[in-house]
């Protein structure tokens, strides 16, 4: 009877090793479903609209720090326009002021923590004269924030769990956290600032993120022009409740704009737009309610 050469016999082994690697690889990382390749949209701001956001936060003396205006040559026909002066202490639906620093801010969604990844896609563009690198009078760095997730009012911490900022001429994200370490857990501790991208003015930035939001296994995944620029697993993406419930989680939401540190110079006006902003889960998600927002009564 005839036998198998050892190279035949070493080639079928190689296969079914192979095989095995596959199906291994395929139970650690389970394929979706079928629909779960399609992200859907399920709330937006395309800049249509000011009424687009939920609410609005802005200076109370004036209408003209959030408009929707034809935009920068690049973007669609319409976008966001946010424009903070200095002493712009702005006012909510209430028109009680809110403090912390000048700031003109579109409120979105909020977020509860999920298994699920959300995705958001959105444009930025800052006008020509935005300081990339702002200090004060005496040297000191002005921060600056053009896109958040705010940890919901009443909650631990006191900075975002997520914000998008601009430091020294570079686009950075900064994550912080509230858990049992916090030697103080009404205030929120700096975990790290990942850099994105390089500062310019008048041009679009185009950004998409992909979150799950989590105490203590949240991720955030970032792309700036269609390139992967941050990757972080093991992240906390929401506050606890608050500082006598550290294992319950709170919820985020969502703030677009700008808001930046209350002291000068520079005076401004401090310009960015912001066009096209997009939420959106795989699968057959149902469309997020979606309240008009309008300027307070107060403001005009």
């Amino acid at each position: 009877m005839a036998g198998r050469t050892p190279s035949t016999h070493r080639l079928r082994l190689g296969a079914v090793a192979i095989c095995l690697v596959v199906a291994a690889v395929a139970c650690r990382h389970p394929q979706p479903p079928a629909d779960g390749d399609t992200w859907n949209v399920t709330w937006s701001a395309p800049g249509q609209a000011i009424s687009e956001w939920e609410h609005l936060q802005a200076f109370g003396n004036s209408t003209d720090r959030i408009q929707s205006l034809p935009g920068p040559s690049g973007g669609t026909d319409r976008a966001f326009r946010f424009a903070v002066m200095k002493g712009d202490v702005a006012v909510n639906d209430a028109c009680a002021d809110i403090g912390g620093g000048w700031r003109a801010e579109g409120v979105g969604p909020h977020e509860t923590p999920s298994d699920r990844i959300i995705r958001y896609e959105w444009n930025t563009l800052f006008e020509q004269g935005f300081p990339g690198s702002p200090v004060d009078s005496s040297g000191h760095e002005v921060w600056v924030l053009f896109t958040q997730w705010h940890q919901k009012d009443p909650s631990t911490g006191d900075s975002p769990p997520i914000a998008f900022i601009i430091q020294n001429n570079k686009l950075r994200l900064v994550l912080t956290k509230v858990d049992k370490t916090n030697p103080d857990p009404a205030h929120s501790v700096e975990v790290n600032r990942y850099d994105l991208a390089p500062f310019s003015t008048g041009v679009w930035h185009h950004w998409r993120a992909e979150i799950r939001w989590a105490l203590t296994d949240g991720s955030i995944k970032v792309w700036h022009d269609d390139s992967v620029v941050q990757d972080l697993d093991h992240v906390q993406t929401v506050f606890p409740i608050s500082p006598g419930q550290l294992d319950q989680p709170g919820d985020s939401y969502l703030k677009v704009g700008l808001y930046r540190k209350a002291v000068d110079p520079p005076a401004g006006p401090w310009v960015v737009w912001h066009d096209e902003f997009k939420r959106l889960e795989q699968g057959n998600a149902a469309p997020l309610p979606h309240p008009s927002g309008t300027l307070p009564i107060c403001i005009g």
